[in-house]
């Protein structure tokens, strides 16, 4: 057991398990290995309520609360891509398997052949409409057995 700010908490709970209160002191006054453990809760959930603590105590100005929201950010920005990269795989296969041109299967989809690139591109993330459609169009192509749907 561990007091912070008047809160027990038990070590061994994991830090998404922990008050506000007692992360929030543990950045204030911990030691590096503390910061570790909380750099490594917030590469797991980057959008967690740890995260959400870091966030406000860097809005505030604390120094190693600022360098821990770089973990934040970081690590976002990274699976933002990586679900960007994704996306970008699924359309550009199921548009190919399609047989359709770009500026075809753009219609087909609802958007235009440039922002359709953008997405095969991963420049940006298609939202779950369009998503959806693009779900929509490789599932009329996988039953149907045919190359355009």
């Amino acid at each position: 057991m561990t007091k912070n700010r008047n809160v027990e908490v038990d070590d061994s709970l994991s830090l998404h398990d922990w008050p506000a209160e007692a992360i929030a002191d543990l950045v204030e006054r911990g030691t590096l290995r503390e910061w570790r453990r909380v750099a490594n809760a917030l590469d797991e959930e980057p959008w967690g309520r740890v995260a959400d603590v870091i966030t406000a105590l860097a809005e505030s100005g604390h120094p190693i609360a600022d360098l821990l929201h770089e973990i934040v950010e970081r690590r976002r920005r990274r699976i933002n891509e990586l679900a960007r990269r994704r996306y970008a795989e699924l359309i550009a296969q199921t548009r190919r398997a399609t047989g359709l041109s770009m500026r075809e299967f753009a219609a087909r989809v609802g958007t235009s052949a440039s922002r359709l690139s953008d997405y095969e591109n991963a420049k940006v993330s298609p939202t779950g409409e369009v998503i959806g459609r693009i779900e929509e169009i490789a599932g009329r192509i996988r039953s149907s057995g045919r190359g355009a749907p």
